[in-house]
């Protein structure tokens, strides 16, 4: 589809952009302490491959790891682990609550032809 516009018109998994949406989301919730550190080992869930952060690529000899970091250092070195943990602890169900909270179910409304509204599926999220 070469003339399909991807930026308005495709859906993509949402990234780093929503982690300071998850960890507002879970410090509001109530279920995520204001400066609450947690562990980044590299890997979550027992699974030594994925969910992982970004610096972590055994199969690359990459073993990269924030060890302890809090809500700041989290956002600025993008860990993902920190916000799969939040994630987790927030619950499906309730991150897509607050997803729409934040609108992101909504068109941006930049009136292009092929633009579509975010979509916000619980299982979609596991």
């Amino acid at each position: 589809a070469p003339f399909r516009n991807r930026a308005i018109a495709t859906a993509y998994a949402p990234g780093s952009i929503v982690k300071p949406l998850v960890y507002i989301a879970g410090v509001e919730s109530g279920r995520f302490g204001l400066q609450q550190t947690i562990e980044c080992k590299g890997w979550i869930r027992g699974e030594l491959l994925r969910p992982r952060c970004w610096g972590w690529r055994p199969e690359a000899g990459l073993y990269g790891r924030h060890e302890t970091i809090g809500p700041v250092d989290a956002i600025a070195q993008s860990c993902n682990i920190y916000f799969y943990t939040l994630a987790d602890r927030i619950g499906n169900d309730r991150l897509v609550d607050w997803f729409r909270r934040f609108g992101l179910d909504k068109p941006l409304g930049t009136g292009l032809l092929q633009e579509r509204d975010g979509r916000l599926v619980g299982e979609a999220l596991q």
